[in-house]
């Protein structure tokens, strides 16, 4: 599954200062959460932990969608 950006307008983009916090107790959920919250979708992220996510998406997308062949 890609991770794609569902922003609407309850939910913000981290602003790169402020605590990050999540309320998911799941761990897919929380990652959703994360991804929703540190990467925004046309620009780069604020934060180390944005682009962690970032690349962790991208490489669990290489798994699912390529089976890991790259």
């Amino acid at each position: 599954m890609k991770y794609q950006n569902k922003q609407n307008n309850k939910t913000s983009v981290h602003d790169g200062i402020s605590p990050i916090i999540i309320t998911e107790t799941e761990e897919k959920a929380q990652f959703n959460q994360l991804w929703n919250y540190l990467v925004p979708q046309y620009v780069r992220t604020k934060t180390t932990q944005g682009e962690i996510i970032r690349i962790a998406g991208k490489v669990n997308n290489e798994f699912i969608v390529n089976g890991g062949i790259n």
